[in-house]
């Protein structure tokens, strides 16, 4: 068996424009051949290096790259041990890691939560974030760093919604590509939820008893969490007119943070921000983050 070593980690963060880059980027390089199976479960609970090597196997004569935003965490924490297990793949590898302001980014994992079984307002969510300083992008940078140096780049979300070309430059760039991608098609793949869809799925996860359990673990309860996740789909459907009537009088409502929740973030986050901003060599007054 001929092993590979990635040449490259797009490792998150999920809800930042991931699935665009997977479908419109990865998924058409010539050059690069991208990994498709999920090894997020393998490379956590791996306890040594060769453990790891049975992992990868050769199939082109291509350099590969491995992109699955789950590996900068779930729903809950980020990953702090994850660095060091991909070192073990490749230490030469090049990471890279896309951020969106703590200011969105909660509310939009949250609605992934709910996708996924998860029956918590979403106070009670963001509580855990705080707790467990979810998001702490400069302590996660700092932990890529610490495995694989200067080969750690970060890109922001924002940037790719306000200047998308040049964004999706700087991804060629990392990839060590000489030519630059010729995209038109910016449309936003994964849209916000309707309000009236937080609401069905936060009400129908709580009347199935679907509750948000690890993944890759404990596979028979892992095989009832996914019947019920389909049983929810049917019924969504079947809730279609609840829905439509729902969403009219939810119409232009949002999930939005109050002050004392803003306040925290600027609390929590603030300072680290500004130091990683500095890091990049950007202004976060120029950005919506918290500072």
């Amino acid at each position: 068996m001929i092993v590979i070593q990635p040449n490259y980690f797009h490792v998150g963060y999920g809800r930042a424009a991931s699935t665009w880059i997977q479908n419109k980027i990865f998924s058409n390089l010539d050059e690069v051949f991208l990994l498709d199976n999920s090894k997020e479960w393998l490379i956590k609970s791996a306890k040594s290096k060769a453990e790891l090597r049975k992992f990868f196997k050769k199939k082109h004569n291509k350099k590969y790259l491995q992109s699955e935003e789950s590996f900068t965490g779930n729903e809950f924490r980020d990953f702090y041990e994850i660095p060091e297990k991909l070192s073990w793949v490749n230490p030469n590898a090049k990471i890279l890691i896309i951020i969106r302001s703590q200011f969105t980014i909660i509310q939009s994992y949250y609605y992934l939560y709910l996708k996924k079984g998860g029956i918590l307002s979403f106070s009670d969510y963001f509580k855990i974030i705080i707790e467990n300083k979810k998001f702490n992008y400069l302590e996660l940078y700092n932990a890529y760093r610490n495995f694989f140096g200067k080969n750690v780049k970060i890109l922001l979300f924002e940037d790719f919604l306000k200047t998308p070309k040049l964004f999706v430059n700087e991804i060629s760039q990392w990839l060590g590509l000489k030519n630059k991608f010729d995209i038109n098609d910016y449309k936003k793949i994964n849209k916000s939820p309707n309000y009236s869809n937080l609401i069905l799925l936060k009400l129908l996860n709580n009347f199935l008893g679907i509750s948000k359990i690890p993944r890759g673990y404990r596979p028979f309860l892992s095989y009832k969490h996914e019947n019920k996740i389909k049983l929810r789909r049917r019924l969504l459907k079947i809730a279609s007119p609840l829905n439509y009537i729902l969403n009219l009088i939810f119409f232009k409502k949002k999930i939005k943070l109050s002050n004392y929740e803003k306040d925290l973030l600027i609390e929590n986050y603030g300072e680290s921000n500004v130091f990683l901003f500095k890091k990049l060599n950007k202004k976060i007054s120029s950005y919506h983050y918290p500072y």
